[in-house]
């Protein structure tokens, strides 16, 4: 069964931490953060982003020393609701913490824009330390 998750942007009081939203994407430089992601993970299988999904949604960079080692593709949906499409780091720096910054980040820029909730997607147990955090019940009947 596939567990899928939120946050609750109200039950948060997480800070903005430095990045840039990516508006002229440099695809070569997003394509490899993405690759070392997946081979420092391990993944089997993956699927790929092609260039033309980075000029979708919103992008949050998050840099080391001037130089681009992460990256969140995010979608806003509507003006109470946000999605996390992926992520990517290259892990050259772990002190850096991204994984984990990056979501209490976009949790602070979307709560200040008025978003109501932030999704993340299945569920993983790490994602269960976020203020906020939800399982994703059933849909009400239309």
């Amino acid at each position: 069964m596939v567990t899928f998750s939120r946050i609750n942007l109200a039950k948060t009081n997480y800070q903005e931490i430095p990045h840039k939203i990516i508006t002229e994407p440099d695809y070569h430089a997003l394509q490899t953060i993405y690759y070392d992601y997946t081979v420092y993970k391990k993944f089997e299988s993956v699927m790929p982003i092609h260039n033309e999904e980075f000029d979708d949604g919103i992008i949050f960079g998050y840099y080391d020393n001037n130089e681009l080692v992460a990256f969140t593709m995010t979608s806003l949906l509507n003006s109470e609701n946000a999605y996390s499409d992926q992520f990517a780091w290259n892990y050259k720096n772990p002190r850096l913490r991204l994984g984990i910054r990056s979501i209490e980040n976009e949790c602070a820029v979307f709560k200040k824009m008025g978003v109501k909730y932030y999704y993340l997607g299945e569920h993983n147990e790490y994602k269960s330390q976020f203020d906020g955090y939800e399982i994703c019940g059933r849909l009400q009947r239309p």
